[in-house]
Formats: C-alpha cells, structure tokens, sequence
C-alpha cells in the first residue's frame, strides 16, 4: 500500500509539474547585461534609446535589420546598420524598424 502511495504521489507531483510549465509564458525581452540600447529608426540607422531596454512589440517586419541593439557601453547617438562598430551585447529576435 505504502509503495502505491508513493507512486501516485510521484505521478502526481510530475503531472503537476508538466502541467504549470504548459502555461508558463514567455518574454520577447530576453535579460542581457547590455546597458545602452539602440532602435533601428530608418532602414540603415539605429539612434540610441534612453529608456531602458525597449520592448520589441514596437517592431514592425519592414527591414533586414535586427530591431534592437544592445551594448555594453556608449557607442554615440546613431549607429550605421551597415557598419556596426562591435558585434552587440545584445540583438532582438524581431528584425525591422521600431515603430513604437
């Protein structure tokens, strides 16, 4: 009896488990220790954004560039999507302009 016990508790607890990560959300917004972020404002210009890391819901599919960037440090007001200056700390999974 006590080792039927425990295999319902144990599939129980795994059923429990499987069932709160089916609902579990997920972030566009991944963490990243980048500190200065840029959004791409034209289809070749990235200007810096001051308001922490932004969301990427502003980004609409219109260009082949990744929507925001992410560095460690300052790289100045605007940024050449053709000539980044450094591979950035961080790159959104969204490409196009930001919108928002």
């Amino acid at each position: 009896m006590k080792n039927f016990q425990k295999l319902a508790l144990g599939i129980l607890v795994g059923a429990l488990a499987i069932g709160f990560s089916a609902f579990t959300g997920t972030t566009k917004a991944e963490k990243t220790t980048a500190s200065v972020f840029y959004i791409l404002t034209s289809s070749n210009q990235y200007q810096k954004y001051t308001g922490g890391q932004p969301s990427e819901d502003g980004c609409e599919d219109t260009a082949n560039h990744n929507c925001v960037i992410g560095f460690d440090s300052d790289q100045g007001s605007t940024i050449d999507a053709n000539a980044l200056p450094s591979t950035p700390t961080y790159q959104s999974s969204t490409k196009g302009l930001w919108s928002n």
